[in-house]
């Protein structure tokens, strides 16, 4: 679908097409928005590493996270893995190089850490030289759905997710516009249908993510109740 598509299918679902608007467009492109990034979170939805990337400066050790991204999974230098530091290790200070996947050459960052501070991500040792560094992300959809200049050229955003899942967006936002606490505009009981509706979507777009990332379950027995 089209933004436009699913904004007029919203409004057909919160009964809202007369002419006397109960809510503005800006409104529920809100709403749609924030369905699609809440989706995201809610199911794994997407894993991106040609997207993002870090360009190293000189002497600086902290760059912003975009926020676009949800979480940082992984981080490389070429073809080199960084080693993932955690601010509870800093009582035990730096962790030994050995236990990370290279070596470093005293130039390059060899690990990494995203919670010193909410929104930065910290590299040790600092950097002593320019280099780009790729991540491996968890994040939203490249661009808000409810932006309307995508490109410089007045483009607005279109849905991100498969046709398939779009309608999580649309249930979502029902919710949001029938939990307003406007009496004329506000309904529990359908505000709570629609959230039970973007709920089953929720558990089809985690087994979607499953499928399309080819994870495999496998089951291995307690060994406190296995036979020796």
């Amino acid at each position: 679908m089209t933004r436009l598509q699913m904004l007029n299918e919203l409004r057909v679902k919160i009964d809202d097409t007369q002419a006397r608007k109960k809510w503005q467009d800006r409104e529920l492109l809100a709403f749609l928005a924030e369905g699609q990034d809440k989706f995201c979170e809610d199911t794994g939805y997407f894993t991106d590493v040609s997207t993002f990337t870090v360009d190293t400066i000189i002497d600086q050790a902290v760059y912003d996270i975009p926020e676009r991204i949800i979480s940082i999974k992984d981080i490389w230098y070429g073809t080199k893995r960084l080693g993932r530091y955690q601010e509870y290790l800093k009582a035990w200070g730096i962790p030994s190089i050995d236990s990370f996947t290279f070596n470093p050459d005293g130039q390059t960052p060899y690990l990494w850490q995203a919670d010193e501070e909410t929104g930065v991500l910290t590299l040790y040792p600092t950097p002593q030289e320019e280099v780009t560094l790729n991540l491996r992300v968890w994040r939203y959809s490249l661009y808000s759905l409810d932006d309307e200049d995508i490109d410089g050229n007045g483009t607005p955003a279109s849905p991100e997710l498969p046709f398939r899942l779009q309608r999580a967006c649309i249930e979502w936002a029902a919710f949001k516009a029938y939990s307003d606490h406007d009496a004329e505009k506000g309904d529990t009981t359908e505000a709570q249908d629609h959230m039970a509706a973007y709920r089953l979507y929720v558990t089809d777009g985690k087994k979607a993510i499953r499928r399309r990332q080819s994870e495999e379950t496998t089951v291995n027995g307690n060994p406190t109740y296995l036979l020796r």
